[in-house]
């Protein structure tokens, strides 16, 4: 190997600046994927600088799990318009992803920040509250009689978490319940519809915004009273202070479950949306 070749990294060095292996690198060799220059003096083979963009055109479709052989056959078409079109496919793929991981962090987002006003809130107690914005629902109606719990409303859920799937726009947790305004006054705590978060736009039949932002509700956790107390403490808080309400009541479930000791724990956000 002359002195002037662009071809002077060991495998090892090659390995250590594209931060991989040199198994990695012999796996790549072997199928032809990214081949180093052998020296006929010394047997040993050589990467060039320039080999690097290859690397890490190779390394960034393997993250978005592309199979090796895709990538060998776009690297061994001269063709531009095929080319072009791998890489368009990798961008849809990629926006897919960004789309769906979007939908976590919101999701997220919303729960921590729930939780957090929740924790200075001390529990059942009537408070008025912003959200940062008004959320869009998907609602399934309930169709179970008898629904004062989550054990009475199961096949509901299980419509409801059917028509999710078929929706990529809907933001799964958490899952929200309504109870109608009228109801809710004269003390029948059925719930009405179950809510999950979506980005769509308003159809007025099954996807319906909050009218506002403003709401009075509390929390409510396995640990305290009764949720029917706060139920009645919570309208009794409307009452006395004339309080508008816009909305059905919403229950927030942030979580709901039996633990080992077949006890069961659960922590919720109810709350009406009010006048501003």
């Amino acid at each position: 190997m002359s002195s002037h070749t662009e071809y002077f990294l060991s495998t090892g060095e090659f390995a250590r600046l594209c931060n991989t292996t040199k198994d990695t690198l012999r796996h790549y060799h072997d199928i032809g994927l990214l081949i180093p220059q052998k020296n006929a003096e010394n047997g040993y083979y050589y990467y060039s600088v320039a080999q690097m963009t290859t690397f890490y055109f190779i390394n960034v479709f393997r993250q978005l799990d592309t199979p090796l052989s895709n990538i060998q056959d776009c690297m061994s078409d001269s063709d531009p318009v095929n080319y072009y079109n791998f890489c368009r496919k990798q961008v849809n793929s990629l926006e897919k992803l960004r789309y769906e991981l979007d939908k976590k962090i919101t999701a997220l987002n919303n729960a921590t920040m729930l939780m957090r006003h929740m924790n200075r809130i001390p529990d059942g107690e009537p408070h008025i509250f912003t959200f940062y914005e008004k959320t869009t629902y998907y609602a399934t109606d309930i169709t179970s009689k008898n629904s004062h719990h989550a054990s009475d409303i199961v096949s509901d859920l299980q419509r409801h978490i059917i028509n999710c799937k078929s929706r990529p726009d809907i933001i799964p947790f958490p899952v929200s319940a309504t109870i109608d305004y009228n109801d809710f006054c004269n003390g029948r705590y059925l719930y009405k519809q179950i809510c999950s978060s979506i980005n769509a736009p308003v159809n007025g039949v099954d996807i319906f915004q909050m009218p506002t932002k403003r709401v009075i509700g509390c929390s409510c956790s396995d640990s305290s009273s009764n949720i029917v107390e706060h139920y009645q403490h919570l309208h009794q808080y409307i009452l006395d202070n004339k309080i508008t309400v816009l909305s059905d009541l919403f229950s927030i479930s942030l979580f709901n479950f039996v633990d080992e000791q077949e006890e069961h724990r659960y922590l919720k956000y109810i709350f009406f949306c009010i006048q501003e």
